[in-house]
């Protein structure tokens, strides 16, 4: 293991741990705001791997930087990284974590997208292949293997620089090999700047692919432009022109008056040989405007053929689904969402988890609370039965550190059994060092760093990373004023991380000259 033993003090305070339990929930705070990436890990090992990506600068909002938590079963961290990268997505190779982000290029304001892969079981970093670098962004959605091709196939969008969005498909090999690529065009004018393919299903008529996203078509413009929509490609991601798109909708009428559709965040899994199930955002037009949404779940058979559908919320909310909504376990699968209070105002958010069994109904569903907005990111179901959820903290009465910005989020790790509940409770609130505890003197720097403790004179344990994420400096700062020859660093820029005898921490950037 690298040396990241003082970053369990500095992310995690530790309370009332049950070794044996089936469930913990933890925070990862620091003094900017942060998101948490939507796929939770686990490894063969038992050990899961969260993460959260941040802005380049405290102003910014490209989120292009990350950090990976590497804990053990009951949520105790045993390994960090810190990323020059924004992570969009993380899935595993064998016991390999692999994934792909982007990264910001401020001096010229490109970006670069980047695939990696870490060696097994861990996140020690074994390789990285840049991909394509331009001015525009593309923004990952889903990655899964196929089996047809023996690859690994990725669908997302690329927007330009005035947020235009075309979908595009790319396919590749375990070494990064790009096998093939293919944009698609929108029928919409002006290009949505949404994610148009939200995920994909391996065909099992013949080989390609099912995209769940929006509409191709411009002669389907029946189809709204945000309504899910499955559409067919072959084994060349060529649109299949014999197979018409098909739109995930229920006649079955709501509340409203009005026809339920899936629109948006919508994912599909095998329930059986038979059926398959797809969950979304459950929308009924005539129902919206006054603020209610549910989440939406349609049955259909292996053609896709309407069978059954069910819509589920609280009563007068809007309940989004998490960006990674849906996980599939041998017992069942996990539905994930966020539920509103107060859809036009600014009331208290919960998370909900809903378990179902094997035929797709519901076993049980549970909200969960902690201040006063939690947002959900992505749910895994484990090993264990149970399931990991991450979801964002958000706090709209504290801007972002140390500047003004948007509200501060943070995140928010809970674990809980089979039937969705805590039987342990262990939580780290780490809070963050005052600004005005501390001086880091000359920012940028070029061989003496001066660093000086301010109206109080606790220890302090400073850890310092390159831009690779490997640690260059753990010190240990004893007196209230100290020297630190950074002569040796190569010019570039660092990050420090700074805990004090409480558990609290800071962080920020520092520039070598």
């Amino acid at each position: 293991m690298k040396n990241y033993k003082s970053l369990i003090v500095l992310f995690f305070i530790l309370i009332g741990l049950n070794l044996s339990a089936q469930s913990f929930e933890r925070y990862i705070k620091h003094n900017y705001s942060e998101q948490g990436i939507i796929d939770p890990i686990e490894f063969s090992s038992g050990d899961f791997v969260v993460g959260s990506i941040f802005p380049y600068t405290e102003s910014a909002n490209d989120y292009s930087e990350s950090m990976l938590y590497q804990m053990n079963s009951n949520g105790i961290l045993i390994d960090s990284v810190y990323l020059p990268f924004g992570i969009q997505k993380l899935f595993l190779e064998n016991s390999s974590l692999m994934g792909i982000g982007n990264r910001f290029n401020p001096s010229d304001t490109t970006t670069q997208q980047l695939l990696f892969k870490f060696r097994p079981n861990s996140i020690d970093t074994l390789f990285t292949r840049k991909l394509n670098r331009s001015d525009s962004l593309y923004f990952s959605s889903y990655i899964n293997f196929v089996d047809y091709c023996n690859c690994y196939t990725e669908v997302g969008a690329k927007y330009d620089t005035a947020f235009n969005s075309s979908p595009y498909v790319r396919q590749f090999d375990s070494n990064f090999t790009v096998l093939n690529y293919k944009e698609y065009s929108s029928p919409y004018s002006p290009q949505v700047a949404f994610p148009l393919f939200y995920s994909f299903l391996e065909r099992t008529d013949e080989n390609g692919i099912v995209i769940i996203g929006s509409n191709l078509d411009s002669f389907n413009t029946i189809y709204d432009q945000f309504l899910a929509v499955l559409t067919f490609l072959d084994s060349n991601l060529n649109r299949d022109r014999l197979k018409q798109p098909i739109q995930l909708s229920t006649s079955i009428p709501l509340s409203g008056g009005a026809s339920a559709y899936l629109d948006q965040v919508v994912h599909g899994v095998g329930l059986n040989d038979s059926t398959y199930l797809f969950a979304g955002s459950g929308i009924s037009k005539g129902h919206f405007i006054f603020g209610e949404q549910d989440i939406g779940l349609i049955k259909t058979d292996t053609t896709f053929n309407y069978m059954s559908s069910l819509f589920y919320g609280l009563s007068d909310t809007a309940d989004f689904p998490a960006p990674n909504l849906i996980s599939k376990t041998l017992n069942g699968i996990y539905i994930y969402s966020t539920a509103n209070l107060d859809p036009l105002g600014s009331s208290e958010w919960f998370i909900n988890l809903t378990k179902l069994d094997n035929d797709g109904n519901i076993s049980w569903s549970k909200l969960y609370k902690k201040g006063t907005r939690l947002s959900a990111r992505g749910v895994l179901a484990t090993s264990d039965g149970g399931a990991l959820m991450i979801a964002n903290e958000i706090d709209l009465n504290k801007p972002t550190q140390p500047v003004s910005g948007p509200a501060d989020s943070d995140i928010y790790i809970l674990k809980v059994d089979s039937n969705g509940n805590q039987t342990s409770v262990g939580i780290a609130e780490g809070t963050a060092i005052p600004e005005n505890n501390f001086l880091f003197y000359p920012n940028p720097v070029e061989d003496q760093l001066t660093i000086r403790k301010v109206n109080q004179f606790g220890n302090y344990q400073l850890l310092l990373f390159d831009s690779f994420g490997k640690q260059v400096l753990n010190y240990n700062w004893v007196n209230d004023q100290a020297q630190l020859n950074l002569s040796h660093l190569k010019s570039g820029i660092y990050v420090y991380l700074l805990v004090d005898e409480k558990g609290r921490s800071a962080g920020g950037k520092l520039l070598k000259m």
